[in-house]
């Protein structure tokens, strides 16, 4: 392949890419939008609303799959313009191979992405210790209306150490 052939196959390439990093732009986006809205369904206690983005987390974790197989065809057509292994592959090493301002554009939308990445991990942990706080919040609830916290220790008729265990919260009587 001649020069100007290899430039010209590194162009259409890095051009697959930046489709393909607008797919993944609008995934992430969509990422945060739903992460948000559970970070809102925690704070607010919505149980309706963190089931209705549960549900549509599906549809995300479909159309993810696919961008995921489509990233893989990528990486092979990459593999072939930039001559490095498959697992060397980087749109910064495509980008050398290209022209400006092309290249500038393959790496602007990588920082990009890159942001948004490091946006949705830090909005999934907090989100993730919203659901610890609550569910130890529930504990400590169940815990105190059964009986069975640590600060209520109980004895038995012999003097024994009771066991903690859940109970029922109300007693019939007849």
């Amino acid at each position: 392949m001649s020069s100007s052939q290899g430039a010209k196959a590194a162009e259409g390439v890095a051009l697959a890419c930046l489709a393909h990093l607008e797919q993944e732009e609008a995934m992430l986006s969509a990422t945060l939008e739903k992460l948000r809205a559970v970070r809102s369904a925690l704070m607010h206690g919505d149980l309706s609303a963190l089931t209705r983005i549960l549900a549509e987390q599906r549809h995300t974790a479909v159309a993810a799959t696919e961008l995921y197989k489509a990233r893989a065809e990528l990486r092979r057509r990459i593999t072939g313009v930039v001559g490095a292994p498959d697992d060397r592959v980087t749109i910064s090493r495509l980008s050398q191979c290209v022209t400006e301002p092309l290249a500038t554009r393959l790496i602007s939308r990588r920082k990009r992405l890159s942001d948004m990445a490091k946006e949705v991990d830090r909005l999934n942990r907090g989100n993730m210790s919203l659901v610890r706080q609550s569910r130890d919040l529930l504990e400590r609830l169940l815990s105190s209306l059964t009986g069975t916290d640590e600060n209520s220790d109980r004895y038995s008729p012999s003097g024994q150490l009771e066991q903690r265990r859940y109970g029922s919260f109300f007693q019939a009587r007849c």
